[in-house]
């Protein structure tokens, strides 16, 4: 049930930042399973981000303390214009 509860609210959290903060017209997430390997991928189409240089707020530092609360692994991809892409990975 954790494990649940983090992951859910980790992407509900990457979804309000995506609607709230990229001007995105396109969200789209991607689940695969392989083996015990969850992977989850959210992308949006909107103004993306320079990752170096934005001030990591309590959304994106909650959204890596449940990612390691669940032993998985948070990568954010974004290209300034070109959206951004959250991606989990972790055994569930």
């Amino acid at each position: 049930m954790t494990f649940r509860q983090h992951l859910f609210l980790l992407f509900k959290e990457a979804i309000n930042n995506s609607l709230k903060y990229s001007n995105c017209t396109e969200l789209e997430l991607d689940i695969s399973i392989t083996g015990n390997q969850l992977t989850l991928m959210l992308s949006d189409n909107g103004k993306g981000f320079f990752i170096e240089k934005v001030k990591k707020g309590d959304g994106l530092l909650n959204m890596q303390e449940r990612a390691e609360a669940i032993n998985g692994v948070l990568e954010f991809k974004s290209q300034n214009n070109k959206g951004t892409t959250i991606i989990f990975r972790g055994n569930y």
